[in-house]
């Protein structure tokens, strides 16, 4: 059996490859032919849809989160997320949001419009999030769309950011 510190060990390294090869890839903010300039927010839609399930691994957190969220902007609709979220320090209850870095990866799907035209898809969704609620991240969209957009924003404000590419 694997124990608790080496799968967060390892999902540590692979949100590490996620970021490398992020940082290499394309600027989000220069559209190439065919693709649309993107920009806008998005804040959840109300409560998760489950209760967030916790487990200790070691001296983090690893929690599973289902989200919808209300997208405005240049795409315009819902995204309905699930999360595996990192949190280094202990599994608090009720957990003090904000209290300690995280790193968040994600999978989901967009239903709306992109710059006034219908569009449903896929997306991935890593971010790095420090104590206080800063959040850097990235989401790139697939499956009968295309693009990536940057995230940031402070999620204690309700809402974050994006801005990069879509079509």
């Amino acid at each position: 059996m694997i124990s608790r510190t080496i799968l967060c060990s390892f999902l540590v390294f692979v949100l590490s490859l996620l970021f490398a090869s992020q940082s290499m890839a394309q600027d989000a903010s220069e559209p190439t032919m065919g693709e649309t300039e993107a920009s806008g927010t998005f804040a959840p839609a109300g409560p998760p849809l489950e209760q967030p399930v916790r487990v200790d691994a070691g001296g983090s957190c690893v929690v599973d989160l289902r989200q919808v969220y209300d997208i405005s902007g240049t795409l315009s609709g819902s995204l309905e997320i699930d999360y595996r979220i990192i949190v280094y320090g202990p599994c608090e209850v009720p957990p003090v949001l904000g209290k300690y870095d995280e790193e968040w990866i994600a999978h989901g799907i967009f239903r709306g419009t992109i710059d006034g035209s219908a569009a449903s898809g896929n997306l991935t969704y890593t971010a790095q999030v420090r104590a206080g609620g800063d959040v850097e991240g990235r989401i790139v969209l697939g499956g009968g769309i295309h693009g990536e957009l940057a995230v940031s924003g402070n999620f204690g404000d309700g809402e974050l950011s994006y801005r990069g590419r879509a079509n």
